[in-house]
């Protein structure tokens, strides 16, 4: 039998000043009760290159979502994925999503399309959003999969030298690969930990439980700003990342301490991208080796050494 389909198009522009006021804009849509599934697809105007050529005159635009559960900084209870421009569509449903986005019940509501306004040229930026809401049963046995505690047990006792890695990305979010590909990697590498850092999600930390170490993995995620980028670790909830003024970012900061996890300015240097904040937030780490050790890792190097000297 043929599925019946609701389907919505979300059409605008964004200029530059559209930007000096909101970096992350939301763009509210209605989901009626009985839909089994969400597909969203977006294109936009002079879209950039991947190797940046002509900085200026292309536009980067980011996508994300929120269901009914609540959209407004800085806790923002309904989020339900962000893919970036890593991906031009996704789909959720109750038990099922894109890598980057969180299943669970389909509430019916206000939802919100996320936009991240990263890049736009002169002229601005036109979009067109394709919301397509497959009509079918709700499952009434799913729950929300967040949060999910971190109970991991150590893998070893008594002093040595540690090794790993705390800065990691998979498919969920700008990677390549699926999760099981870089615990390979880490495995074939002798690693003690691996710290899994996707880009302002968690739709990876369920995913986690079905690899016990060794190497033991720290669930994280790297707060990805177009001002700068800061690791948190370990993570049981999704972090609000949407900042582009210190007051923001400080609420960031407040959130590590109260949920317990540690804040880690990432690359603080030219081609990081730099942090761009007025302030580093009296971070517990700084991010200084991006491997390969390139020249520019003396930057941020610098930056840590500042910070132990005040």
């Amino acid at each position: 039998m043929a599925s019946s389909f609701h389907v919505l198009i979300l059409e605008g522009h964004f200029g530059p000043e559209d930007r000096e006021r909101d970096e992350f804009p939301l763009l509210p849509f209605e989901v009626p009760a009985g839909i089994s599934r969400l597909h969203i697809s977006y294109e936009f105007s002079r879209p950039l290159s991947a190797d940046k050529a002509g900085w200026e005159e292309g536009n980067i635009l980011d996508i994300g979502l929120f269901d009914p559960r609540g959209a407004e900084f800085p806790n923002g209870r309904g989020f339900r994925g962000w893919s970036g421009t890593a991906r031009r569509e996704f789909t959720l449903s109750a038990r099922e999503a894109t890598p980057g986005y969180l299943p669970g019940p389909l509430l019916p509501g206000t939802w919100h399309v996320l936009l991240g306004l990263y890049q736009l040229a002169p002229e601005g930026c036109d979009y067109r959003i394709v919301i397509r809401m497959e009509i079918g049963e709700a499952d009434p046995e799913v729950r929300f999969p967040l949060p999910v505690p971190w109970d991991a047990a150590p893998l070893e006792r008594g002093p040595r030298w540690f090794r790993g890695d705390l800065h990691a990305h998979t498919h969920h979010s700008d990677g390549t690969a699926p999760l099981g590909d870089l615990v390979a990697a880490a495995r074939a590498r002798g690693l003690d930990f691996v710290a899994v850092t996707e880009h302002n999600t968690v739709s990876h930390l369920p995913e986690l439980r079905r690899f016990p170490g060794p190497p033991l993995l720290i669930p994280g995620v790297e707060i990805s700003t177009y001002h700068g980028h800061a690791n948190l670790w370990p993570v049981t909830d999704w972090a609000d990342f949407r900042c582009w003024r210190d007051d923001q970012m400080r609420q960031v900061r407040e959130w590590a301490r109260e949920h317990g996890a540690l804040f880690s300015i990432n690359h603080p240097k030219d081609d990081g991208p730099p942090w761009g904040f007025g302030d580093f937030f009296e971070p517990d780490c700084v991010e200084v080796w991006g491997a390969p050790w390139f020249i520019s890792n003396y930057q941020a190097l610098a930056v840590w050494d500042s910070l132990l000297r005040q």
